[in-house]
This record gives structure tokens, sequence and C-alpha cells, in this order.
């Protein structure tokens, strides 16, 4: 059986067990996203058919990404570049604001000491490495 069809057999038993629990059921017009928005959170609590859901959406989407235009892809991406751009922004006002910033650390200089520490730590350590190394590799 395609997924197509199980998902057509899916969605007419969803429909027949939403008929059965309410039977005056008051009908209002709802846009088509808060129809699919509906029927994902219907596909959740069955955690079988909404796997079988998101195999299929997926591989729509997929097959969508394909056939995009290079002119489509780059305003894509650029899109969910601003979009991030904004959303990093967001984010770190709200860390600021709260006091859990850790992306602005304040550095303090390092001082002339500190650094002829680092810099004999490494010339040590430089040391060590060019004793382990093989006599071939040494002469290099």
């Amino acid at each position: 059986m395609s997924l197509k069809v199980r998902l057509r057999s899916l969605q007419r038993h969803l429909g027949s067990l939403q008929q059965e629990s309410s039977p005056v059921a008051k009908k209002t017009a709802m846009s088509s996203a808060e129809r699919m928005r509906k029927y994902r959170q219907r596909l959740k609590d069955q955690p079988q058919s909404y796997a079988i859901f998101r195999k299929a959406d997926t591989a729509r989407i997929k097959t969508h990404r394909e056939h995009l235009t290079d002119e489509q892809k780059t305003r894509n991406n650029e899109t969910a570049r601003l979009r991030m751009q904004k959303y990093r922004e967001k984010k770190r006002a709200t860390e600021i604001e709260h006091g859990t910033c850790t992306t602005q650390t304040k550095k303090r200089p390092s001082t002339r000491q500190e650094g002829d520490k680092k810099r004999q730590y490494w010339r040590n350590k430089k040391q060590e490495q060019r004793a382990n190394m093989s006599s071939q590799k040494n002469v290099v």
C-alpha cells in the first residue's frame, strides 16, 4: 500500500472519529492554516500516523528544495540570514536585559608578565613535541 493511500485512509479514519465524538458540531469558517494546525495536532496525538505524515512531508519538502532555481535559493538564503540576524539581536537584547549575557564577556588587558608566562609555557610544550618526534620528521 502506498504512502499516499495510507495517509488518505488515516484522514478518513480521523474524520469519522471526529464526527462520532461531536454529533452537533457547529461549523465555522477556518483558514487553511488553522485547518492544517488542527490536522497536525490530531496527528501528533497518534504517534504512528504522525511518523508516516512526517516521512511524507519530509520527502515533499526535499523534492521542493531540489527544484528551486538559483535565484530562489539565493533569495531564501538572504531572507534566512536576515531572519537569523533579527533573532540574534533580539536574543542578545533579552540576555542583556536579564543579565545572563554570555556573548559579551569583559576581557581585561593582559600584562607583559602574563604574556611571558604563556610564551614560556608554549616554548616548553614545543620542546616536548620536538623531543617526541621521530628522527625523520626532526630533520625537516
